[in-house]
């Protein structure tokens, strides 16, 4: 986990990239990627996501994923303009069985 502090040296933004089994379909995940709100926008995001992808690089790595909401656009823009493209449909259900 890749963590960026601010100059008090308070955590403002993380990073957490994993190595995954075979039977996983990327080599590499990464599972979370968070910004607090008023260090978005200036690069932080970006830097984090680059050393994640150097994590990958130096493990021999040729392929990571990750997931995102498909609601959630704004972090959708910036992963694809990072490169991601999306490969696969998650399909979700309540745990609680649906009304008749």
């Amino acid at each position: 986990m890749t963590v960026a502090v601010d100059d008090d040296g308070q955590v403002v933004g993380t990073c957490h990239t994993a190595l995954m089994g075979e039977e996983h379909p990327c080599a590499a995940h990464i599972h979370d990627l968070i910004v607090d709100e008023p260090y978005r926008s200036h690069g932080l995001g970006r830097a984090l996501l680059d050393d994640a992808m150097s994590w990958c690089d130096e493990r021999g790595v040729d392929e990571v994923c990750l997931g995102v909401a498909p609601l959630s656009s704004r972090s959708r823009q910036f992963y694809e303009l990072y490169g991601f493209e999306e490969a696969s449909l998650l399909l979700v259900r309540s745990v609680s069985p649906p009304a008749d």
